[in-house]
């Protein structure tokens, strides 16, 4: 199967369509109806395999070779955007500008899981933080945030108890 068709495949979201106001950010964006999704986030390494591997075990997800080895895939499924992985031939220099945060249900045993499977805490100046800055074995951050505070689909506290305008 080719990438193209992998990416398209696996994060179709039927019915997903964001709409925009033409007067929004100076009339910047278009007043038309328009159908974007996020088909992948996109990791350049200089190993794809070793990195979607090392993914692939965090995620517990399925990891795909691609053509030659030049890149993996990682489906995340449930009409989430994937993760590629794709070979680029220069190393990392400086501190990544995107990248993920994991939300566990344990956040002291899933970062020693991830350190077990080859990712190390990273220190990148955050001081004393409620989350674990962290990298995986090419050196690309992400967090493992704490767990819900309170249920998704209630509101915490302090918002719970404001008076709602009617």
């Amino acid at each position: 199967m080719s990438l193209r068709a992998l990416v398209t495949r696996s994060t179709r979201v039927d019915g997903f369509v964001a709409r925009c106001s033409a007067s929004d950010q100076g009339g910047l964006l278009s007043s038309a109806a328009v159908a974007l999704r996020v088909s992948a986030v996109v990791v350049d390494c200089l190993d794809p395999e070793r990195i979607g591997q090392f993914w692939s075990a965090a995620l517990s997800r399925p990891v795909v070779r691609g053509e030659e080895g030049v890149w993996w895939w990682l489906d995340l499924g449930q009409g989430n955007p994937g993760i590629l992985f794709l070979q680029n031939p220069e190393p990392k220099v400086v501190k990544n500008r995107l990248h993920l945060d994991l939300r566990p249900d344990d956040q002291r045993r899933e970062v020693e899981r991830l350190i077990g499977l080859g990712a190390r805490e990273k220190d990148i100046g955050q001081g004393a933080v409620s989350w674990v800055v962290m990298a995986d074995p090419a050196d690309n951050e992400f967090c493992v945030l704490e767990p819900e505070l309170w249920p998704p689909d209630e509101p915490p506290e302090s918002e719970a108890s404001q008076p709602q305008a009617s």
